[in-house]
């Protein structure tokens, strides 16, 4: 999806690629307070230190993660092939950079083009002081104005896994499952602007050195009839998607049957070099699985939901060799199925979350 604007100011759409240029110039001055006087303005590519301050202020609370230098804000953010300067607002006061906020198409179910009806927003940070809910309040209305004068229908605060396209495995729950339930200020920031609670979603972790495989009469049926293959090339993925990962390390794994040497199932991880992370422990993140949560229980010997379980596991035991330490993935709260799953591979709930929605 791509975005020109007329002379008149007024825009029109072309829905023949990606990713799509919203606006092409914003410079908007407003008084927060008598003697304050606020500008948001487009990234510039002089921002990058500015926007890591912002960031890590921000983020100053949360005990458990590092600060974020130019250099790893960089390949998680500006590197991708889809970022667009004019979509990330900064706010300053004076010459001190006080806030973000971040637009960004979403894709499609498929993964192979943009929605055209829904707008996200990829991150919002402000720099907590006494004006930090005036602050949040005008980089929201700052994107409502953009995502309707584009026309636009609704728009997605921070979309979750596979809906999220920027800050993989940064921020709180590496920005992968929406609105965490403790970011409170957050939550009361989008109340206020007028977004309502959408999606709840689920933050799964799981420890591999204490990791156990499952182990029962239908997982050795799965075992006698099946292989699992680690793809040796990376994966092909649609673009978008094969975009979002393009900093990490992805790997394939593939359920086969032995006989019809049909593939069942599928499982894509990816993981992001130490050296790039600053962080003592190794993690790799668990694209949500294809599974079809409205189908009936089966009464066949192994079902599609054993079949993954049998995949996943013997994954975690490939990643083990690879001294993975953490795996972690999201899924929305009611994906009963998947929950079933990651509850016997042994995966612990270290959080829920919220995606949140305005119509406009």
């Amino acid at each position: 999806m791509y975005w020109q604007e007329q002379t008149t100011g007024a825009s029109w759409r072309s829905l023949d690629g990606w990713p799509c240029r919203i606006w092409s110039d914003l410079d908007l001055n407003l008084s927060i307070g008598e003697f304050v006087q606020l500008t948001i303005r487009p990234f510039c590519n002089t921002d990058l230190q500015a926007v890591c301050e912002i960031w890590n202020r921000h983020h100053a609370a949360e005990s458990k993660l590092i600060a974020v230098q130019p250099a790893r804000m960089e390949l998680y953010v500006q590197a991708k092939t889809y970022f667009d300067p004019s979509h990330l607002l900064i706010a300053w006061r004076d010459r001190e950079p006080i806030g973000l906020i971040h637009l960004t198409a979403i894709p499609q179910v498929s993964l192979q083009a943009a929605d055209d009806q829904q707008l996200g927003v990829a991150a919002m940070c402000v720099v907590p002081d006494a004006q930090s809910c005036l602050i949040a309040q005008q980089l929201l209305n700052a994107a409502e104005a953009m995502a309707t004068r584009a026309g636009f229908e609704r728009i997605v605060f921070r979309p979750a896994l596979p809906y999220c396209s920027f800050y993989l495995g940064l921020g709180i729950a590496d920005s992968l499952a929406g609105t965490m339930s403790h970011e409170q200020q957050v939550c009361q920031w989008l109340s206020a602007a007028g977004f309502q609670s959408q999606l709840p979603t689920t933050l799964w972790e799981l420890e591999l050195p204490t990791f156990r495989a499952p182990s029962d009469r239908t997982q050795m049926v799965v075992r006698r009839k099946t292989f699992v293959e680690r793809q040796l090339q990376e994966p092909e993925l649609p673009w978008w998607q094969a975009c979002v990962l393009g900093h990490t390390e992805v790997q394939a794994f593939h359920l086969t049957d032995r006989i019809e040497k049909r593939e069942l199932q599928e499982a894509i991880v990816w993981s992001i070099a130490s050296a790039l992370t600053n962080q003592a422990e190794q993690v790799a993140w668990l694209w949500p699985p294809s599974l079809d949560e409205s189908s009936p229980t089966s009464k066949a010997e192994a079902t599609p939901a054993d079949q993954l379980l049998f995949l996943l596991a013997e994954t975690f035991r490939q990643l083990i060799a690879e001294q993975i330490d953490v795996v972690r993935t999201v899924t929305p709260s009611e994906s009963q199925k998947l929950a079933s799953i990651y509850s016997r591979l042994g995966f612990k709930s270290v959080g829920s979350g919220m995606v949140y929605v305005k119509s406009i």
